[in-house]
Parts: structure tokens; C-alpha cells; sequence
């Protein structure tokens, strides 16, 4: 209740919660289903400190988690305020074409947060309000050991598993992230001329599969795993110690951005381009990449390069990258990546229940699976 003293034996709604909450207190979320009508929003100007963060996490005496369920009615969450710990609970069933969870502030750190079958995007990253400037624009953001499935919209043309895009500031990333199932991309970074390049984003040791198609096998939207731009625009977003596999288009996509950054991941099986590094408008490009092993059993479809003006070849083409030429992996010696290389590569054994797990510290675990 609104009006409820906010203890265990009188608790108080969430809605009330998160516009009285001060830096340092926690909002300790009871199990079970809310069954939720309006958008629960922190609202600009509630902000913890680097010191003192607002704190929104699971009771950590329960035994389920908490479900926040919009009941397709509404937007699920807005996080506007800076400097909040979100932990350890879902957010489901946004209305169509809203998303699950949008954040909006600075400083944030949502972990161990599940965002699944929303009308949009389950979790985004993006400006507030239309009038903001881009000193307003959300930075420094960490969303850690998150997974985000069966994301869709009626239309399947934009709902993402994560997504950082067309207005965010510098220094967000995504850290031991999960990405499946969702109707559109798995992550899309798209920026686009109108609001002009946003910040350098970091992913590193995350996921994404199955991206494209629906958890039912429907055949959905794009199908990206990491779509890391958009419009030719600078970005130098990185990519770091990450999978994708199994995606219905590309792997690792640079969607046209000039100058990603891609370390120690593997992309496997994917039904069009492994790795497309390529730009529509740019006149020069400055990708690199360091440690991409590309491998195929499944079709022949080779990789997409377009390195043009200053680049060097070299930064994209070096001796630790296997990149598939349509029949076999190789590196820019001739030297050969092969299947005894892997611990599995056995797609199907990790597509079931305990295939891909995480460990007690909430990092993804891929069980050897494309190890």
C-alpha cells in the first residue's frame, strides 16, 4: 500500500517506493507475481551516490524470484535516476512496442536481471526525453550477467535482446550477458545521422544465439547476434571474449560502422556472414580485430569485408584471426582452425536445459561447449 510503512509485515508498493528512496536505502522485493497495470518509473532527480547507490534487490531470504508482469498493458521500467543497483528480478510482458526496462540515468548497475517476452526491447539503454541534450544522454551504465529471451513486437521488426542505441552517452557495457531468442537482434547498437554518433559501447563474455527466431521457432525479424552500429557512423564499440552462434543472419556485424573492435570471440554456424566488417557511406574504415575464430559446419557462406581508405589490412587480417572462406577456417598464413580445436560443437546438446549455464558468481558457464 501507498501508505504503508515499507517493512516486511507492511509493505509498502513499488510505485511509492521508488519515488521516496533515499541514497543508501535498499527496496527489498518480496517473491512472487506483481501483476502490474502502469510503468514503475525512477524518476530524474532520485539518485543515490557513487557512495550511497539506491539499492531495488530480490529479498535475499526468498525462494523464488520476484516477477514484475505488465500484463501487455503498459511500458514496463523506466530508470531514470542515477546511481541505483537493480538486482535479481524479472520484468515480463510490456505492452507492444514498449519496452521491458529502459534506462535512462548515469551510474547504474543492473544485475542478475531476467527481461523476457516484452513488446519491445527487454532491456535498452537510451535517452529520456526527445528534448535532451546529449550531456543528458545515459552514460556509464553496467548491465551485468543479464539475460533477455523471447523479446518481440506484433511487427518483429525492432524488439532486441539488448540494445544501446541511437542516444547514449560514453562508457555503458554489458558484461556476462545472455541474448536468445528475440525477435530482432540480440544486441543493436544503431545509431543514425539525426542524433549523430553515440558513445563507445563495451560488450564483453556475452551470448547471444537463436537471435531471429522465436523460442516456438517462428520466424521473426533481422536476426543479428551483435549488431554494433548503424548510418556509417563512428562508434569504436568493442566486442570482447563473446559467442554467437546460431543466429538467423550475421554473427558479428558491424551494420555499417567504421571502426568496431572485436577480441578473443568466437562465431559459429551462423546462416549468413560469421563476421561482416563493412561501411555504405564512411570513405575510410579502422576495424580491428584480435583473436576471432569463424567457423562453419552447417552452410558455406564466407565472410563480409569492406576495408577501404586508411585502413590497414593488417589491424583485420593478422595471423590470430580464422576467418571461414566458404569451406574451411583459415588465417592469413593458410594455417587451418579444425573441429578437434573444440571442446564441443554440439549445437543441439547446448541448446537444452543445463547447456548453457552460469556459475555461482553469476558469470555465463558454456559448459565446453565452441571452448
Amino acid at each position: 500500500k501507498s501508505n504503508a510503512a515499507g517493512t516486511k509485515d507492511s509493505p509498502m508498493d513499488i510505485y511509492t517506493a521508488v519515488k521516496i528512496a533515499a541514497p543508501g536505502q535498499k527496496i527489498l522485493i518480496k517473491e512472487g507475481t506483481y501483476n502490474l497495470s502502469s510503468t514503475v518509473k525512477v524518476e530524474r532527480g532520485i539518485n543515490g551516490t557513487a557512495d550511497a547507490m539506491i539499492y531495488m534487490i530480490a529479498d535475499p531470504e526468498a525462494g523464488s524470484r520476484p516477477v514484475f508482469d505488465f500484463g501487455g498493458k503498459c511500458a514496463g521500467m523506466i530508470l531514470a535516476g542515477d546511481y541505483w543497483y537493480f538486482q535479481g528480478f524479472d520484468v515480463t510482458r510490456s505492452a507492444d512496442a514498449q519496452k521491458g526496462i529502459q534506462v535512462s540515468g548515469s551510474h547504474n548497475v543492473l544485475d542478475n536481471i531476467n527481461t523476457y517476452h516484452n513488446g519491445n526491447t527487454g532491456l535498452q539503454i537510451s535517452r529520456l526525453y526527445s528534448t535532451d541534450t546529449r550531456e543528458q544522454w545515459p552514460s556509464y551504465n553496467l548491465i551485468l550477467n543479464c539475460t533477455s529471451y523471447g523479446n518481440a513486437d506484433a511487427g518483429y521488426e525492432d524488439a532486441d535482446g539488448f540494445a544501446a542505441k541511437l542516444t547514449v552517452g560514453d562508457g555503458n557495457v554489458f558484461d556476462g550477458c545472455l541474448a536468445y531468442n528475440n525477435a530482432d537482434d540480440g544486441w543493436d547498437l544503431f545509431a543514425k545521422v539525426e542524433t549523430g554518433s553515440i558513445g563507445s559501447v563495451t560488450i564483453q563474455n556475452c551470448v547471444a544465439y537463436g537471435n531471429g527466431y522465436l523460442e516456438d521457432g517462428t520466424n521473426a525479424g533481422n536476426g543479428n547476434g551483435f549488431k554494433m552500429g548503424g548510418d556509417s557512423m563512428s562508434g569504436y564499440h568493442k566486442l570482447i571474449n563473446s559467442y554467437a552462434f546460431n543466429n538467423k543472419a550475421k554473427g558479428i556485424d558491424s551494420n555499417s560502422c567504421p571502426d568496431i573492435k572485436v577480441y578473443s570471440s568466437t562465431t559459429f554456424d551462423n546462416e549468413s556472414y560469421n563476421v561482416a566488417f563493412y561501411t555504405n557511406t564512411a570513405v575510410n574504415t579502422a576495424f580491428a580485430a584480435d583473436g576471432i575464430l569463424s567457423y562453419k559446419v552447417s552452410n558455406k557462406v564466407a565472410e563480409q569485408f569492406k576495408l577501404l581508405g586508411t585502413q590497414n589490412a593488417a589491424d583485420v587480417k593478422g595471423a590470430t584471426n580464422y576467418y571461414f572462406d566458404g569451406s574451411k577456417s583459415v588465417n592469413n598464413n593458410g594455417k587451418e582452425a579444425t573441429a578437434s580445436w573444440f571442446k564441443s560443437l554440439d549445437t543441439a546438446s547446448a541448446l537444452k536445459d543445463g547447456g548453457i549455464t552460469r556459475n555461482a558468481d553469476g558469470t555465463v558457464n558454456m559448459n565446453g561447449f565452441l571452448e
